[in-house]
């Protein structure tokens, strides 16, 4: 490789990490959309820098950004008279945005260029010399691997001089004593989980708190043998205090069986304790879905000291993958008979399988022991026929039986790879088991960077269900964040925010406005907050993104305007500002909250060229349905006319999500929301244009945005549960996720939930006088 090329080539590895290309993921029907709006081709506009001289240029529908470059540097060179120059020493920026269009992708999968398409706006490039930005970047350098799906790697073999293996020894795990409490009578719980699933949970006889300390010196036996226990079990202690019969939790503390190295812990612990808060979902008195950390409180929090027998001088260790699978091909099943690889199950077998499929699906399963029964033995049926079961088949297996996991385990060493909705599911608190994590992350080394990035937040969630932070989910995100500094910012915040919590304390937020680098660009609009816990806005907008996404790839763009929010820090972060927009409250204080007019006609005059006004009611009407729907859907509370903005393009978006999934506001023990959606009659006489019209074709747009999101139900109910541990206050438990499902109808068929919707969409209407009395009320108390 000569000099030159081998300097092209490493610009553009150093290009690919900081400013990888952002292509939209696309569904055919998407394409066809888009490919007939554009018709005989691609319009753009491309400055030359280095001469400022801007050319606009029509591309076809597959052209590439050479082929785009090599005919703007010929008109170049054909105005100046000079040699034309060679595209190889340029790349294409978009205008105002540090957003580059280079690779073997055509046009039209650009993010950027894409949008523009759909909104019919012109796309703006600059064709810039790479070395600038080279030379710009130079002391930055990318991680180097190869370039090719991370690889997660199983977990490495104990040396077999270690020590024997858990499987070898049938004992149980002993001894507990607590100290530092307050002076009560006091019960303490010990539980061994595997996730939510409960093997065996005991608990101390009471005892009175003498000094601040109190101890049990009888040994506490487990009914489970220590060559069964799963190799991300949890030992899970809780102290209870008794007043009377009745019992209240005070603190927990969990600690994996197993350590980072797979030994079973031994010897003697002294554990900070975390106190109890609100809404803790307790399994059997204990808390198995908290972390695995101690309180950093340290000596300042009470404490649970306890003692696991030391089985001599070598430590035990859970078995290698080698010797897991040696027990499962040991104790397969006979052919022919039911488990067995071979063996075919009836009519009835598959129709009581297959409904219990579909339960899962709509988000109504109940699983009785029989069921589980029914479905281990389909194991095989399952992975050949339908390998999206998998959860279904891991909540039915027996965890403290380690034959039946050596099976599971062997199983899955040949099950198809799934999808990302299904590959997710099998990152939350229900599968705690290393292999089953490992094959999810399998499942999602095919992500693009931006499904990935759409997906972070959850992902990073998902580390606090881990036993060690050595595991595949960490080797997955760091490796992707390692070639692509995009994913490597985020990954860092979201890190940093972790573990906020939440302060009542409120500041007013800093208006902070930049100068763009790009003299072409506008100037970035920013607000600081100090004060308020953005972790609910950064997850709704994340979800409206993600609804934007389901909708377009289903060739149906609503206009969703999910800005940027970050949190930095402990209640403090980072707002996008959109610019120029208003409120809505702004816009109607000249004419008043009930005059229905007062909307369009701030449009009319923002819009006053031919076929602007006509362009922003589409937009205002794409964009009110999709939040219409969303809105909905996620029971965002609080929309008074302040909360909701417009821009003077006719797009109309929400901001401050401070109550969802239902939790809507009252005062005085009256619901101040009683809507199920905003649709009042200034939104209407914009939809019909001030004219006398029927809402038919803005329903059928509601109608298609819902029931597309209603096909992913599963996916964005599993979201939401992903979140549970990050102490979101209107998201603590499983039943805060249940809103979803009711907004969803699940459980109803595509009719049944339409007939639902369309009853929601007439209830919105008859009562929008309510929300016109909210807003005239919010406009007079601002």
């Amino acid at each position: 490789m000569d000099y030159e090329k081998k300097y092209r080539f490493e610009g553009l590895k150093k290009l690919s990490y900081r400013h990888p290309p952002r292509l939209q993921i696309q569904s055919q029907s998407d394409l066809r959309n888009v490919r007939d709006r554009i018709g005989n081709g691609i319009q753009l506009s491309v400055t030359i820098q280095e001469a400022n001289v801007e050319y606009t240029m029509r591309q076809s529908q597959d052209s590439l950004p050479r082929r785009l470059i090599e005919e703007a540097l010929k008109k170049w060179s054909n105005k100046t008279g000079k040699y034309q120059q060679s595209p190889e020493e340029f790349t294409l920026k978009v205008v105002g945005l540090e957003d580059y269009i280079y690779g073997d992708h055509p046009l039209i999968h650009f993010k950027y260029i894409y949008g523009c398409l759909l909104t019919g706006h012109k796309p703006q490039l600059w064709l810039i010399r790479l070395k600038d930005i080279l030379e710009k970047h130079s002391s930055i350098l990318p991680f180097t691997r190869k370039q090719s799906a991370p690889n997660i790697a199983p977990r490495p073999s104990v040396k077999r001089g270690g020590g024997p293996y858990c499987w070898d020894i049938p004992v149980s795990v002993q001894n507990y004593y607590l100290y530092d409490i307050q002076d009560y009578s006091v019960r303490v719980y010990a539980g061994l989980f595997h996730g939510p699933q409960t093997l065996c949970v005991i608990h101390t006889n009471d005892v009175i708190v003498y000094n601040g300390s109190c101890h049990w010196r009888k040994e506490l036996e487990f009914s489970l043998n220590v060559q069964d226990l799963p190799q991300s079990c949890r030992l899970c202690l809780s102290l209870h205090l008794k007043k009377g019969k009745e019992l209240t939790m005070l603190t927990w503390v969990n600690i994996p069986v197993f350590n980072y190295k797979n030994r079973l812990i031994q010897g003697t612990y002294k554990l900070p304790m975390w106190p109890r808060q609100e809404h803790i979902e307790l399994i059997e008195n204990c808390n198995p879905i908290g972390t695995v950390s101690s309180n950093p409180q340290g000596d300042h929090a009470t404490s649970v000291e306890f003692k696991v027998p030391d089985y001599g001088p070598d430590k035990i260790l859970y078995p290698p993958d080698e010797k897991v699978l040696q027990c499962a091909s040991n104790n397969m099943e006979e052919p022919g008979k039911p488990g067995s690889p071979n063996w075919h199950p009836s009519k009835s077998h598959i129709a009581q399988f297959e409904e219990k499929l579909d339960e899962y699906r709509n988000g109504s399963l109940q699983m009785t022991e029989q069921d589980k029964e029914l479905i281990w033995m389909m194991r095989y049926e399952s992975r050949d026929r339908y390998p999206e079961a998998l959860p279904l088949l891991l909540d039915s297996v027996s965890w403290e039986l380690h034959i039946n996991v050596a099976k599971m385990q062997a199983l899955l060493q040949t099950w198809k790879t799934l999808d990302i909705e299904q590959a997710l599911c099998l990152l939350d608190f229900h599968y705690p088991d290393t292999n089953v994590r490992r094959f999810a992350c399998i499942c999602l080394r095919d992500l693009s960077d931006d499904e990935l990035s759409q997906y972070m937040l959850q992902m990073v969630q998902a580390l606090k269900y881990e036993s060690h932070l050595l595991c595949p989910l960490t080797e997955f995100l760091l490796e992707r964040a390692l070639v692509n500094q995009h994913l490597g910012h985020q990954l860092y915040w979201l890190l940093k925010t972790k573990k906020c919590k939440v302060m009542d304390s409120k500041k007013k937020p800093l208006w902070l406005e930049w100068t763009n680098a790009d003299p072409k660009g506008s100037n970035i609009h920013i607000m600081y907050k100090n004060g308020d816990d953005l972790r609910q806005d950064m997850l709704t907008l994340q979800i409206f993104s993600i609804m934007d996404n389901f909708w377009k790839n289903e060739g149906l763009d609503l206009r969703l305007h999910p800005y940027g929010c970050i949190a930095t820090g402990w209640e403090e972060g980072m707002i996008e500002l959109v610019t120029p927009s208003n409120t809505i409250a702004n816009i109607q204080k000249r004419k008043g909250a009930f005059a229905q007019e007062a909307l369009y006609e701030w449009l009319k005059q923002k819009n006053s060229k031919e076929g602007e006004l006509k362009a922003a009611v589409e937009e205002f009407t794409y964009s009110c349905a999709g939040y219409a729907v969303a809105t909905y859907i996620l029971g965002i509370g609080d929309r008074h006319n302040g909360n909701i903005m417009l821009k003077e393009n006719g797009q109309l978006f929400h901001i401050d999500f401070g109550h969802f999934l239902g939790n809507f506001k009252s005062k005085f023990y009256i619901k101040r929301e009683r809507v199920p959606f905003i649709l009042t009659s200034h939104f209407e006489y914009v939809i019909k244009k001030g004219e006398d019209k029927d809402l038919s074709k803005f329903y059928d747009i509601c109608e298609r945005a819902y029931l597309i999101i209603r096909q992913r139900g599963q996916l964005l109910m599993r979201l939401f549960l992903m979140m549970l541990s990050a102490g979101i206050p209107q998201l603590m438990t499983t039943s805060d996720v249940d809103y979803l499902k009711e907004t969803l109808a699940l459980a109803l068929s595509d009719d049944e939930a339409k007939r639902k919707f369309k009853a929601k969409f007439k209830e919105a209407q008859e009562k929008s006088w309510s929300t016109s009395l909210n807003w005239w009320f919010h406009i007079k108390a601002h």
